[in-house]
């Protein structure tokens, strides 16, 4: 019996499957080369890198926090959310600043006449 021959669809299969193959490894490779430049960009940018900060999921878990304060009902409950906000260390700065910051531009809408 004489071999099957490939159609034109099994050879669009097995290009497809070969360049899967080829860039299976470029994602890993693209996210190296975006957080190179991203960090590259930060060190250019003080601004920038305050951008990738708060991108960060970690800004909105401090912020999270900060609500929970901010809505305790009691001192004990306080308490625990200063030492929760208190244990993110320096990263805890820039979502603090941000809450201030929109405590003022609130502030500065509301006495607008």
């Amino acid at each position: 019996m004489p071999p099957k021959r490939r159609t034109k669809k099994t050879k669009k299969k097995t290009k497809k499957s070969a360049e899967k193959k080829k860039n299976e490894g470029t994602l890993e490779d693209f996210i190296v080369e975006v957080s190179k430049v991203m960090e590259a960009q930060a060190e250019e940018n003080p601004q920038v890198a305050r951008l990738h900060e708060r991108l960060h999921p970690l800004f909105q878990e401090i912020t999270d926090h900060i609500f929970q304060f901010i809505e305790a009902a009691d001192e004990k409950r306080e308490e625990e959310k200063i030492e929760d906000i208190i244990a993110y260390g320096e990263k805890s700065l820039l979502p603090l600043i941000e809450f201030i910051r929109q405590l003022k531009k609130q502030e500065e809408e509301s006495t607008e006449p």
